[in-house]
């Protein structure tokens, strides 16, 4: 569904970013040590894989394709 995210660090957890880029929050896993580069404010980009479930959808962020 996404391929690739890039926009403004929003919020920061150890495994979960929130990244605002066109006024939406897109809620996206990732890794502690991916996380631990970033900073709030600051833009980054994310490849991506949307997983899509039964009773879930999860976006997946990766530094590299």
């Amino acid at each position: 569904m996404f391929g690739h995210i890039t926009g403004e660090i929003f919020d920061i957890k150890p495994t979960r970013v929130i990244v605002r880029t066109s006024g939406i929050g897109f809620n996206i896993n990732t890794t502690p040590s991916f996380t631990q580069n970033l900073r709030i404010g600051a833009e980054s980009a994310f490849w991506t894989h949307t997983a899509v479930r039964e009773n879930s959808i999860e976006i997946y962020g990766f530094e590299t394709e």
